[in-house]
């Protein structure tokens, strides 16, 4: 059990730095934390991690989204300033 509670605990910190930083993991591992289910072997599908873990992974996918949005925003906006209004090369 503590086993596994730190493999989710890993994969929630991960999530975590990764949304904050490149946005589009983050919300790869977010919607693995929601939806990854298992089946067993009576024939019934469960979630693979419990219920804290996919409500952290509800937060990474939002959080990855609006990282990645901003990062567009960010990129296009200094892209048209700097490059097309300002008549800079790129180099």
């Amino acid at each position: 059990m503590t086993n596994k509670r730190n493999f989710q605990r890993t994969w929630v910190i991960i999530g975590y730095i990764s949304s904050l930083f490149g946005g589009f993991m983050g919300m790869i591992i977010g919607t693995i934390l929601v939806s990854a289910k298992k089946s067993l072997s009576d024939g019934s599908i469960v979630y693979v991690f419990n219920e804290k873990s996919r409500k952290h992974g509800k937060i990474i996918m939002y959080l990855g989204s609006g990282v990645l949005i901003l990062s567009i925003i960010f990129f296009m906006n200094w892209f048209f300033l700097e490059k097309i209004l300002f008549g800079r090369p790129l180099k």
